[in-house]
């Protein structure tokens, strides 16, 4: 009896490593796709205050990190695997490009196939994707993903900054990697702070929480960094702060 339990187990176990299982998890962030920056990516998630679930959906043999906190799900993106991963239960999606495509244009375009095949499939999905090529940003509206990030962009920005202020480009990284003292969050402004001053606030949250006012967005989406000291918050305003763990205001 337990030669055969065991054995059970270890084909359960297996068969959930090749992701051939549905998970069951909701609310969670669902990773599309895997390259050398799903390391990184899936650590600074794990480290995170919120401590999100996370699924794993993508075309390799199996689970490439060995964490008992990733789930994963094999397959491309399609809309029996989405079902698969809860996509229609995610509160966010990451996609991130093949590189397995050589051509960035081409791989581009796939992330941003993809990109829509989750939003149509959950239009409640905030989507973030990920780029290699700026060009690709003309076609990016039609993929109908919430954010974009181009890798080559960030990265000449932190060259010319590097260049032009010596050691900048540090300060930069820092805030967001999780390892690093600092991050950059984004909050809800608190019922205390609505009608009052970005400069009044900005030394009462130092004092009373140590954290760093750094910009204000608006409830139209349009963030302003480093606003005038007396630009009042709204209620649907969110703020940018910059603080040792994600604050509770």
């Amino acid at each position: 009896f337990t030669a055969e339990l065991a054995t059970t187990i270890i084909a359960r176990r297996s068969r959930r490593d090749r992701g051939l299982k549905a998970v069951k998890a909701n609310d969670h962030i669902l990773i599309c796709g895997w390259n050398d920056t799903g390391e990184d990516l899936v650590r600074n998630l794990l480290a995170d205050r919120r401590e999100p679930s996370i699924v794993l959906l993508a075309n390799v043999d199996h689970a490439p990190l060995d964490d008992e906190r990733l789930m994963f799900v094999q397959g491309p993106v399609t809309e029996q695997s989405l079902v698969m991963a809860g996509a229609d239960r995610a509160e966010s999606a990451i996609v991130l490009g093949s590189q397995q495509i050589q051509d960035l244009q081409g791989r581009d375009a796939k992330s941003l196939m993809n990109s829509l095949t989750i939003k149509q499939h959950n239009p409640d999905i905030y989507v973030c994707t990920q780029l290699f090529d700026s060009s690709s940003l003309t076609n990016a509206e039609l993929s109908r993903a919430d954010e974009i990030v181009v890798v080559g962009a960030l990265a000449g920005g932190l060259l010319s900054r590097a260049a032009l202020d010596h050691g900048s480009s540090r300060a930069i990284s820092s805030l967001v990697r999780a390892e690093e003292q600092c991050e950059i969050y984004r909050v809800s402004v608190p019922a205390s702070w609505v009608g009052r001053s970005f400069g009044v606030l900005l030394e009462e949250a130092k004092a009373q929480a140590n954290i760093l006012l750094v910009g204000i967005e608006s409830s139209d989406g349009d963030l302003v960094l480093n606003p005038p000291g007396d630009c009042v918050l709204g209620e649907r305003d969110m703020v940018a702060v910059i603080a040792n763990q994600r604050p509770q205001l």
